[in-house]
């Protein structure tokens, strides 16, 4: 039983004063549902993004516990199909399974403890399987043998290893960026909570048009055990089902207040139950974007497409300035990233470099490529990479620009300090400080062939210079044989490969003083390989452009 006070002459101040409330609560109500609806919107499609991103996670990591490879694709030289940043799962399977077409996950022949994905393109010598990228136009230089094969292309789970890419080129920016969604999505998620607790309040009875109705009060009362009215000062003991009759006989308003009460709790409850069903139909649509996207996962591991927009092997943010990465270079350098001192290393190594001071953007356009200019006093391209074996067949390149006022310096090197002036160096591109271009290595002795004319004249020069597993050194400027010599290969030696800077003392044509070893003027496309590139190659990259 509830006790109410019940007013001596009830008639029509009563029903006045519960239609004044009843069309309050009509109005507040009308705007508290819009609101809820945006806050339940917001949750849902937060918490399915959220959902959707946790099972590609699952899809990316799970299959590691049964034995099976995830790796992270770095660069795009499996475009169209593989893209930087999908996460491709590597199946087991017998040296005998494997077979020209597939796309193999194997240990990279050109640096250790890494793996390379490319796809089975021909057979080589005895049991060696020569592999390529599909958006490369050649082969990869160095053969893999069968048992290096760590697993085949099973399972690509779309661009959710792009964190991995983006930290490897110190893209930090992109990082904050994205940590910044992932925290709006988590506070979006929890939009519609204070809802969620209510209608769980009033599955219980808590409140709402389940509970007992507002108290009427007035100026006098009388007890009893029925709902008649009676004079003088009582008060009335009645059950809350006889006085929600009462008041509803009486007073159309509070209908009208307790079926919209009704009739919200009701949407409330189909809500949620919407709110399940969208969570679970994005899940499973995310989940179902792994197995579908770019004609399904088995798809992009089944045959080779032709990649018409891209030749290249790294993302770039001027994709239609750059020219094909090719022949496995160990480092390639674009310098296309638009802005910031991070700079992308276009090959499968990862070697990605630092801008210091002293280096400047320029920026491009379709038909003129962007590139970076060095003012010839601090500076450099540095790396974090760690020291590698100095190669014994190398070919290292760089399209260059030298004003008319250059004091030249080195534009590629080998040395064995990642930074500062290296006490052991040579496999070394230079200008001397009146233009002239001499390639050279050190083997007890110094080993160089120079250009006989000078190359301050502000334009853009092609210059390479490749050393033979046999020892022939050669040099070209703009694709064509500036001299070669025999029996000079480069010494033995453990350390890093240089750009923009490093020692030069000792070696002939070099700048006046080693102030100026730091290189004065423009760089654009700089690599280096693990092989000697043949005149051909050579001259197609001189065509290929900048």
């Amino acid at each position: 039983m509830t006790t109410y006070d019940v007013p001596r002459h009830p008639a029509t101040a009563s029903v006045a004063a519960v239609g004044a409330r009843g069309h309050e609560t009509s109005t507040s109500g009308t705007a508290s549902a819009r609101l809820g609806w945006l806050r339940i919107v917001v949750g849902i499609l937060s918490r399915t993004v959220l959902g959707t991103l946790v099972g590609l996670l699952l899809w990316a990591a799970v299959p590691a516990v049964i034995g099976w490879t995830p790796t992270t694709v770095m660069t795009g030289s499996m475009e169209p199909r593989i893209h930087p940043g999908d996460v491709v799962v590597g199946r087991p399977v017998a040296e005998s399974s494997i077979h020209r077409g597939q796309v193999l996950l194997f240990q990279d022949p050109d640096r250790a403890d890494h793996l390379r994905l490319h796809r089975y393109d021909d057979n080589g010598q005895g049991t060696q399987i020569v592999t390529k990228g599909d958006a490369n136009p050649t082969a990869d230089s160095t053969p893999i043998d069968r048992s290096a094969v760590v697993g085949v292309g099973y399972l690509r789970v779309p661009y959710i290893g792009t964190p991995f890419v983006w930290a490897a080129g110190h893209q930090w920016g992109h990082l904050l960026v994205t940590g910044s969604a992932l925290m709006l999505l988590v506070l979006g998620a929890q939009a519609d909570r204070s809802l969620r607790r209510e209608l769980k309040g009033e599955g219980r009875g808590e409140g709402g048009a389940a509970g007992a109705p507002e108290d009427v009060t007035g100026t006098s009362s009388a007890t009893g055990t029925s709902g008649a009215s009676v004079s003088g000062t009582s008060t009335v003991t009645v059950s809350p089902g006889l006085v929600l009759a009462s008041v509803a006989a009486v007073d159309p308003a509070s209908r009208r207040s307790l079926r919209l009460a009704h009739r919200r709790e009701r949407r409330l409850r189909r809500l949620r139950g919407a709110a399940g069903t969208f969570a679970v139909a994005g899940l499973v649509g995310g989940l179902a974007l792994t197995l579908v996207v770019s004609g399904g996962a088995g798809a992009a591991f089944s045959s080779q497409a032709a990649n018409k927009t891209s030749s290249f092997a790294a993302a770039s943010a001027y994709d239609c300035l750059m020219p094909a990465v090719t022949d496995s270079p160990v480092f390639s350098y674009g310098y296309n990233e638009g802005s910031g001192t991070s700079v992308v290393d276009s090959s499968s190594t990862g070697r990605a470099g630092t801008l210091s001071a002293g280096v400047s953007r320029v920026a491009g356009a379709c038909g003129s490529s962007p590139y970076v200019t060095l003012n010839g006093t601090s500076g450099q391209v540095t790396t974090n990479a760690p020291a590698v074996q100095a190669p014994t067949a190398f070919t290292v390149e760089s399209w260059i620009n030298l004003p008319t006022n250059s004091t030249g310096g080195k534009i590629i090197g080998f040395g064995n300090q990642a930074s500062g002036l290296s006490g052991s160096y040579d496999r070394q591109l230079w200008v001397s400080g009146t233009g002239v271009i001499t390639f050279g290595t050190y083997n007890g002795g110094t080993k160089t062939v120079s250009t006989t004319k000078t190359y301050r004249d502000g334009a853009w020069h092609h210059v390479a210079g490749t050393v033979t597993a046999a020892g022939v050194l050669t040099l070209y400027v703009d694709g064509a044989v500036v001299g070669t010599l025999s029996n000079a290969p480069g010494e033995p030696n453990t350390g890093y490969w240089r750009v923009g800077y490093d020692n030069l003392a000792g070696w002939p044509n070099i700048p006046a003083s080693s102030a100026n070893y730091f290189f004065g003027g423009s760089l654009d496309d700089t690599a280096a390989y693990n092989t000697a590139l043949s005149a051909a190659t050579i001259a197609q990259h001189v065509k290929n452009g900048r």
